[in-house]
């Protein structure tokens, strides 16, 4: 019930300013999820307060985000791990409020995911959809993946980074990617016979030619 608290607090805060950010997302190798928010609210009358008091009043754990403000903006930092995919699905504040429809597939060597986000407003600058959407302008999502990724739609690929770019226009927009979580073990049996026969085919040779001079 706080978490839900917090975000119609929230929402009811970007409502009345306007907001741009950052969503990252880092998947680890043990298949933990480490979140970061980063999100410029205009700062206009009593923004700033308001933001904190929300976080306040929510009993938010001061350890996961900061709040700063300058001239144009309110400034939220926001940070958070999760044990697991499911787990950041299941939990995560931000995941429920930006992404809807997803469509999770798990088998036991790869993960593909689908899912959709909408950033549509209404006529009176309120959000027609506040399940899944608010009054975002500019949206930035990347996710760095550190497996083998094996297919996508983001906008940009920097190394193992899925980028994607949302704003305005985009009143409705999928994500959706997949990657090989388990390696190839053939490929390491492949190199550890390769290192058994160059390490081991010399060895046996002098071994085989000591022996045969102290026989002599």
């Amino acid at each position: 019930m706080k978490k839900a608290k917090l975000l119609i607090l929230f929402v009811f805060v970007i409502l009345l300013s306007g907001c741009k950010g950052e969503y990252n997302l880092e998947l680890k190798k043990d298949m933990s999820i480490k979140e970061n928010v980063v999100l410029y609210v205009d700062n206009v009358g009593d923004t700033y307060n308001k933001t904190i008091k929300l976080f306040e009043e929510n009993n938010i754990d001061n350890s996961k985000y900061k709040i700063n403000k300058n001239d144009e903006y309110v400034i939220v930092h926001y940070n958070n791990d999760y044990d697991s995919i499911e787990d950041y699905i299941l939990n995560s504040i931000f995941y429920s409020r930006l992404l809807s429809g997803e469509e999770y597939n798990k088998d036991n060597k790869s993960i593909s995911y689908k899912t959709f986000i909408n950033l549509k407003l209404d006529d009176n600058g309120t959000s027609s959809n506040l399940n899944n959407s608010f009054y975002i302008t500019k949206l930035k999502i990347n996710l760095t993946i550190p497996f083998l990724i094996k297919e996508n739609n983001a906008d940009k690929i920097n190394g193992n980074t899925l980028t994607w770019n949302l704003s305005e226009k985009d009143s409705y927009k999928t994500i959706n990617f997949s990657f090989n979580y388990l390696k190839n073990n053939n490929l390491y049996i492949i190199i550890i016979m390769l290192c058994i026969f160059i390490i081991g085919v010399p060895t046996s040779i002098i071994i085989y030619n000591y022996l045969k001079q102290n026989r002599l």
